[in-house]
């Protein structure tokens, strides 16, 4: 993940809806959470080492993005009911 939006789930075109996403913070600073247009002051702020308390689930269409604040950071992501 980087500074700008990074795509962690299937793309907004994905046509297969009722997937769960489960995100764990595998860096050392924090990450943040959203749409398309997530920044660091409007996504989810997930803390390092932490993972999401409950899993995300996406419609037909939603993506789940990720940002950080400076340099680059690791994302654990697993998507199920694909």
């Amino acid at each position: 993940m980087a500074t700008s939006a990074t795509l962690l789930t299937a793309a907004d075109t994905d046509s297969v809806s009722g997937q769960s996403i489960y995100v764990t913070n595998a860096g050392s600073n924090p990450i943040f959470l959203g749409g398309s247009g997530v920044t660091t002051g409007t996504g989810y702020s997930l803390a390092a080492g932490a993972s999401l308390p409950w899993p995300l689930v996406l419609g037909i269409g939603e993506a789940l993005y990720g940002i950080v604040a400076a340099s680059t950071e690791n994302a654990k992501v697993l998507r199920t009911g694909v």
